[in-house]
């Protein structure tokens, strides 16, 4: 491929001085996202990216391909109110969901709200609501053009019309209903907040009334920093607060509704994280990981809130943190954990005594749950891994029954795929898992191309899924290609001793990680290092773009998803101060040290033949803001010592990914799996 034309990217003699050193920034003005030459500079960049790859005949066929395999019903566990099932639903045809409710007792079920309808475009989501406790009325959250900001509104279920009840600057709120449906509780910020998520506050709105009238009940203007997510109690006595300042641990703090300015603190450490199981009376259920780095369940009496009682001991499998947890459910109590990154289900006494283990269909992913009322005999699970689609079971306690909800149709044949998972030693010796997917029939002989990705970073594992963004993986199999997914440190797949092996000062273990999965994919005959791709979204992006920078002669190509790549400055933007206490900050001497050391922006070095690279984002994206990607991109086209691409593509109308329309989602994944297949000369 002769070498690209790229749009102009006019350099600036910008310095900025850290700590007694100079570092240039000659890309500085392309952090002014909204100014005409940027948009018109973002405009061209896509423009080249998209005559390259959604021209190419191997894109075409791919996004027809993705269409067909994506067309199978999806629903999500659905939210319990007074007999009826409230969920979301999308057959794999319309860019967004409808929400559905179905009656528990004549199994009817109708449209109450279809979201495509917001929008002519399909860039309006709704990521949350919440039915009232009678089901007459539904909160729900929209936000429009991917951006992490909600508007809350009240749905008349029964009419399907609006209220005229507007609730703004809210973020991902949890609702918490009055029992008469007359009001409810929910968080949001300040306009003195701006976009960077301080002063939170709960408050009260009453149904029917402005927000201008609703009543404060908590805040802590004197800690700016901290955030409260306000859970009300089933038994509607008290708002319990999830309190914390970063994403590496919270508080648990409780306000007793009878008595108003009450705080009781029940664990009011953030150093490690805590969650909120329920509450019988005054006795509150928790998952923490403070004296357990895998979690723990203890519970403490709002009456002698200095005293933990250990309920369910640490275990091998790891409790707390994404995909994992506990409720109380039926007299019992529910833990959700992983084991060698898979999830699994188990019932235990109030006591702690271990009553049951549930079966699940294969080895997978508990992607989401739904609990109703503690007294409820059932809850609900969505479940998923890479031969399996994503179904939703009615899970029965106490008898461990599983039965599916409303389940997927798929022409598929799941024994066609294996699934291996192997453990490989990292530069420092300590085994990392990872899986290996393929067709039965694709022999692993060093040729295969490779779809590697990966993330490690805030506790998140990486857990068996069906597909990429949602769009089945089947569509890069059938191409007899491989998806490797290593479970790299500074993830929560084996707790928070996994996580902090790769934070902070020990931020280049993850890479390490990395270098070593794509090394032993090569050493064991899977793949050769010019027919693996690496793919990383947001902090996932921050690692492909700091492996290319490293080991350019490691990958023979890379996607680089809405990335961090300038990490002396990410903590300026929106929210990335909340990520301080996982990356660390340049305005410290010592932790702007080790930034540097990776930071991908300020490790490229001219003339380095880097791997063809396709980088991507979004252009309303307010989490991880476009410049580390507009910046990356102007700063790799300049350096490529060769002719390969160095490919931008901004979707617009489009944020961090939440809420994306599907036609987006295929769209995009089309374009990485034809980007891989191009510089892998993958015909078909």
């Amino acid at each position: 491929m002769p070498r690209i034309d790229y749009p102009a990217s006019r350099t600036t003699d910008h310095v900025d001085t850290y700590h007694g050193e100079t570092v240039p920034d000659p890309y500085r003005w392309l952090e002014e996202m909204q100014s005409p030459e940027v948009l018109g500079w973002a405009e061209a960049q896509t423009a080249i990216t998209e005559s390259i790859l959604r021209d190419d005949p191997r894109w075409i066929h791919l996004r027809q391909r993705l269409n067909t395999l994506a067309k199978f019903n999806k629903v999500t566990p659905p939210i319990m109110a007074a007999g009826k099932l409230f969920f979301f639903e999308n057959d794999g045809t319309t860019s967004q969901p409808k929400i559905v409710m179905l009656d528990e007792s004549t199994g009817e079920a109708r449209i109450v709200l279809d979201v495509n309808t917001l929008s002519t475009d399909g860039t309006v989501a709704v990521p949350i609501f919440k039915p009232s406790p009678d089901g007459a009325l539904m909160a729900y959250a929209i936000a429009d053009g991917g951006s992490d900001w909600n508007v809350v509104r009240v749905l008349n279920v029964a009419t399907g019309e609006n209220l005229p009840d507007v609730l703004e600057r809210t973020r991902y709120t949890p609702i918490g209903w009055l029992e008469d449906g007359s009001a409810f509780y929910y968080a949001r910020y300040p306009e003195k907040s701006g976009s960077d998520m301080q002063f939170s506050q709960v408050w009260l709105h009453r149904i029917g009334t402005p927000q201008s009238d609703d009543t404060l009940i908590f805040e802590t203007p004197d800690r700016p920093e901290l955030n409260h997510v306000p859970l009300l109690t089933d038994d509607r006595k008290y708002i319990v607060l999830n309190t914390w300042k970063d994403l590496n641990g919270s508080r648990i703090w409780v306000l007793p509704l009878d008595r108003p300015g009450e705080v009781v603190k029940l664990i009011d450490d953030d150093s490690q994280a805590s969650a909120f199981s329920g509450n019988i009376g005054t006795r509150f259920y928790i998952v923490t990981q403070h004296g357990a780095p895998r979690g723990r369940v203890v519970y403490i009496d709002l009456d002698a809130p200095g005293e933990m009682h250990e309920v369910i001991p640490e275990g091998d499998g790891v409790v707390s943190g994404y995909f994992g947890g506990a409720a109380l459910c039926n007299g019992h109590l529910v833990v959700l954990s992983l084991k060698d990154v898979t999830s699994r289900i188990d019932y235990y006494t109030l006591d702690g005594q271990h009553a049951r283990s549930v079966d699940l269909p294969t080895l997978g992913t508990i992607g989401m749950h739904s609990f109703g009322e503690a007294d409820r005999a059932d809850f609900y699970i969505r479940f998923e891994s890479f031969a399996y689609p994503p179904t939703v079971f009615r899970i029965g306690v106490p008898d461990g029954g599983v039965s599916p909800f409303r389940p997927p149709k798929l022409d598929f044949d799941p024994s066609s795929i294996l699934v291996d998972q192997v453990f490989y030693p990292s530069k420092d010796g300590t085994n990392i898992p990872m899986f290996i997917v393929h067709r039965a029939d694709v022999p692993l002989d060093g040729r295969a191309p490779v779809y590697m990705t990966a993330y490690g970073g805030f506790a998140v594992p990486v857990m068996p899924s069906f597909g990429v963004q949602g769009a089945p993986w089947m569509a890069w199999l059938e191409l007899g290609g491989v998806v490797a997914v290593p479970n790299l440190r500074g993830g929560g797949e084996y707790g928070e001793e996994w996580h902090r092996a790769g934070m902070l000062a020990k931020k280049q273990v993850v890479f390490d990680d990395l270098h070593a999965a794509a090394e032993w994919l090569e050493a064991n005959g899977v793949t050769h290092r010019s027919r693996l791709g690496i793919q990383g979204g947001s902090n996932g992006g921050l690692l492909t773009s700091a492996a290319i920078t490293q080991r350019p002669d490691l990958y023979g190509a890379a996607v680089v998803a809405v990335p961090l790549t300038d990490m002396l400055r990410y903590q300026y933007f929106t929210i990335g101060r909340l990520w301080i206490g996982e990356y660390g900050s340049s305005e410290d001497p010592e932790q702007y040290a080790w930034l540097k050391a990776y930071s991908p922006l300020h490790n490229i070095k001219p003339g380095v033949h880097y791997p063809p690279t396709l980088i991507t984002t979004g252009s309303h994206d307010d989490r991880v803001v476009p410049a580390h990607a507009y910046k990356f991109a102007a700063a790799m086209q300049a350096a490529q010592g060769s002719d390969a691409p160095i490919l931008l593509h901004v979707e617009t109308r489009v944020g961090h990914g939440i809420g994306k329309p599907l036609a987006f989602i295929l769209d995009s994944v089309a374009d990485q799996f034809t980007f891989f297949a191009r510089q892998f000369g993958v015909e078909f």
